[in-house]
């Protein structure tokens, strides 16, 4: 994800600057991408890296940070870049804290009658069932899959899978879990339906990129006879069974129940759900507030200056207008 971002701002014009850990510096991939081109300098950096990415950063126009919710890293390393005075391409902190923490975001969703899996902490989750909206109630001898994952979580990261309560609960209680912290995680009731996400640049105005239909998995746990874990791979696309009236309308009821604020790319999980009626609905999964793995495969389908879209300098609209729907399909790895 870094090295099409970086290779696609230097095709677009720009002069562009990065960092890499030293124990990365060394890499095949890096070696690759630092003589790729004049314009694409590759900074070393050691434990000082948060001062050198502060330095750094003060010498450019714009900055955009790649980096996950988990443990706060995305929230903390925007405020940092922008309290020493770097023009960050990212949303305000407000809006990085509501979707950042998936608790929150579910709740925002709920109150705003978004259609969301319900979700609770894991603390209540070990008090009672998990509240569900009244269509979807069943009683506690029905199985009602759920997953375990981190509230700040990213890219299904220790994401766990069971078929109901009592399974969670014995996981719970046979695997040994160091440091572990209840309130860093939640419960959320398990979606079927096809997994999808679509992505958006947000500023002024929310333009839709599109939407990729994820590949994920779920793999029997080996430590644990209860619980399977589940993997995110990556996606295809483009989605031909979502209309884009579809995937709008879900775009605008998630916007109202989210602060203002959002700046950059966005990248919003969802399921789509075939209703008896023969209808589909959209469920809400989370939103996540930074560049996603889903770039590698919209950079195929709309070529490198998608790049410039990230950075304000090309309008979404007008670079759509300007590209067909691919005639094959894409696929991307998410590794």
């Amino acid at each position: 994800m870094l090295s099409a971002l970086c290779l696609d701002l230097v095709l677009c014009g720009h002069t562009v600057v990065t960092c890499l850990d030293e124990n990365a510096a060394g890499d095949p991939t890096a070696t690759s991408l630092r003589n790729r081109s004049v314009r694409l300098s590759i900074q070393t950096v050691a434990h000082d890296w948060r001062e050198r990415w502060t330095e750094i950063a003060l010498q450019c126009d714009r900055v955009i940070v790649i980096a996950p919710e988990l443990h706060q890293q995305l929230e903390r390393i925007v405020s940092e870049l922008r309290d020493a005075g770097a023009d960050v391409v990212a949303s305000t902190a407000l809006f990085l804290e509501a979707t950042s923490d998936k608790l929150q975001t579910a709740h925002r969703m709920q109150r705003a009658n978004v259609p969301h899996p319900a979700t609770q902490s894991l603390t209540d989750c070990k008090l009672a069932i998990l509240p569900v909206e009244e269509e979807h109630a069943c009683s506690e001898s029905e199985a009602m899959p759920m997953t375990l994952k981190r509230r700040d979580g990213a890219g299904c990261s220790e994401m766990k899978y069971f078929e109901n309560r009592g399974q969670l609960i014995a996981w719970l209680e046979q695997v040994d879990r160091p440091n572990w912290n209840d309130a860093e995680w939640i419960v959320q009731r398990w979606q079927p339906g096809m997994a999808a996400s679509m992505a958006v640049v947000a500023a002024e105005q929310w333009h839709l990129v599109g939407s990729m239909e994820q590949s994920i998995a779920k793999r029997y746990d080996a430590k644990s006879d209860t619980a399977w874990i589940v993997e995110y791979h990556g996606g295809t696309g483009p989605i031909e069974s979502v209309s884009s009236d579809q995937l709008e309308r879900l775009l605008a009821q998630v916007r109202t129940a989210l602060p203002d604020g959002a700046s950059g790319w966005i990248g919003i999980d969802f399921v789509a759900v075939d209703l008896p009626t023969g209808e589909m609905e959209l469920v809400l999964i989370e939103v996540n507030p930074r560049l996603t793995t889903s770039y590698l495969g919209y950079r195929q389908w709309y070529g490198y200056r998608l790049a410039d879209c990230l950075l304000g300098c090309l309008d979404v609209a007008e670079l759509c207008s300007q590209c067909e729907k691919p005639l094959r399909r894409i696929t991307f790895a998410a590794n």
